[in-house]
């Protein structure tokens, strides 16, 4: 089982699959979860959050992560040899517990990602402090994520 790893591994077309693929046994099967980050919203609409999750998005782009990793399992685990077995994703809709802060946010303060040109402290954020003011009502989280499943054929006889 891979649990929402490939999105931050680069690009769909990397040999990460195929690697699990051969680490599997004759008829195993390779489960993985992920993502599309470009799809996730919040509800109601908030402009600030929007804008520090494109910001976080487009880091990861640049350093050749694939955002939409969910949306491309069933290629992944065909491209590793593996059959497909079921794939699937679907929207969750979730409330976002008063002052959460989700992964942009933390990203944004690690100081290894600054370096690498993610927006941190040392460029002004303006929309992305006000991302996480106090709200009278907090907003819901629309999460896509995706399931695919993918067994490896029997060796031939």
């Amino acid at each position: 089982m891979l649990r929402h790893v490939l999105a931050h591994n680069g690009a769909p077309k990397t040999r990460s699959s195929g690697i699990l693929a051969f680490v599997a046994a004759s008829r195993g099967c390779l489960y993985l979860v992920d993502v599309d980050v470009t799809a996730a919203r919040f509800v109601p609409d908030d402009v600030d959050i929007a804008d520090l999750m494109d910001r976080y998005a487009g880091f990861h782009t640049k350093l050749g992560n694939d955002m939409q990793a969910g949306l491309h399992l069933a290629a992944r685990l065909s491209r590793a040899g593996l059959d497909v077995l079921e794939f699937r994703g679907r929207y969750t809709i979730m409330p976002v517990p008063q002052g959460m802060r989700g992964p942009a946010w933390a990203a944004r303060e690690a100081a290894a990602l600054r370096r690498r040109g993610h927006p941190g402290r040392h460029r002004p954020l303006g929309r992305g402090l006000r991302a996480h003011r106090p709200r009278a009502a907090a907003p819901d989280r629309v999460h896509p994520s995706f399931i695919a499943i993918g067994q490896k054929p029997p060796r031939p006889a």
